[in-house]
């Protein structure tokens, strides 16, 4: 992928989240504003950012959007309508896990309807509203009932990620499973059939992008006590040579589907595109690691030095190199 191309895809994502945007705005937004009058309660900014932002415009830019080029097809609007509106409900659980201290057991009795002995808060009630309306409108399948309490299951396992003596494999195996069956269940949101390479696919992407996430949630995982798996490296380029192989795996899974040729090789650069910035985190670690020798003591790095800084113009520039790094793997 040559420059040229490079910013045909950046094109390409922009204009996917100005419509994205905009679906939010006339689909999801006025139920939230309308659950927030009924139940007199207003989400800050941050949880608005990210029920209205953040986590329907990831699910559908980087996730469905690309899980569709499998099937050589674009997203519907009846299924950006379930991803937009279960992806709210996505953040709204994590921040009960999270902040409320909810188990998986709890979510499953929450989305059950059994709430005689829960914990009810006004982002349950939220919740509650948001599957109403889901299956009142557009139901979802079965696969995505079953596939929902794989992903609740996963996501409350990562709290064994809080405990200093977990293993390094149990951590990666957290990271595989939370995401790639968060992706799954996202994929059970569109109406295909997916084949077992594809799901191979959809799995391991998300696997990725966890471990994208956590180069650049560093700055806050330390201070929090979660171990990842970067922290348990002896270096940064330990780190690197781990991340560049799970990419190759994924290159490899997509060159295993049915899809075209020339869809398979958009895949692979779309994904390049959100998965080059874990080497951008990695550059910026190695500044660290030159000023604080091997491994990198995490907790004694200030705020500053982890924060990966994506307004600077030199950082900006940096991640089109690295797109372009991993967009040649084949």
């Amino acid at each position: 992928m040559n420059y040229l191309q490079l910013a045909g895809y950046f094109f390409e994502y922009y204009t996917a989240l100005q419509r994205q945007k905009k679906f939010i705005a006339q689909h999801l937004e006025p139920f939230i504003n309308s659950y927030e009058t009924e139940l007199g309660y207003r989400l800050n900014k941050a949880d608005r950012k990210k029920v209205l932002i953040y986590y329907p415009c990831f699910t559908v830019l980087g996730g469905a959007d690309n899980f569709a080029l499998l099937k050589n097809r674009s997203i519907t609007p009846q299924e950006n309508w379930r991803l937009t509106v279960v992806s709210a409900m996505s953040s709204l659980c994590d921040d009960l896990i999270d902040e409320e201290n909810w188990n998986a057991d709890q979510l499953l009795q929450l989305l059950d309807l059994k709430l005689d002995n829960l914990p009810i808060s006004p982002k349950t009630n939220m919740i509650l509203r948001l599957n109403e309306e889901l299956h009142r409108q557009n139901p979802p399948s079965a696969a995505y009932e079953q596939q929902l309490r794989t992903a609740i299951e996963w996501q409350a396992a990562s709290l064994q990620q809080l405990s200093p003596g977990i293993s390094t494999g149990r951590i990666i195996e957290i990271s595989r499973e939370k995401n790639g069956n968060t992706s799954l269940m996202f994929a059970s949101l569109m109406d295909e059939d997916w084949t077992e390479a594809e799901k191979a696919v959809i799995h391991y992407s998300g696997y990725l992008g966890q471990l994208v996430n956590d180069s650049y949630d560093v700055y806050k995982d330390v201070p929090a006590g979660v171990q990842t798996y970067i922290q348990r490296t002896k270096s940064i380029d330990e780190a690197e040579t781990f991340f560049l192989a799970e990419w190759r795996k994924l290159v490899a899974l997509i060159m295993q589907t049915n899809a075209s040729t020339k869809n398979k090789d958009r895949l692979i650069n779309r994904f390049a595109c959100f998965h080059g910035y874990a080497l951008v985190a990695f550059n910026q670690f190695r500044l660290i690691e030159q000023k604080r020798g091997k491994p990198v003591p995490w907790k004694e790095a200030t705020r500053k030095e982890l924060v990966i800084d994506m307004e600077r113009w030199p950082t900006r520039l940096q991640l089109l190199k690295c797109i372009k790094k991993l967009s040649k793997y084949r």
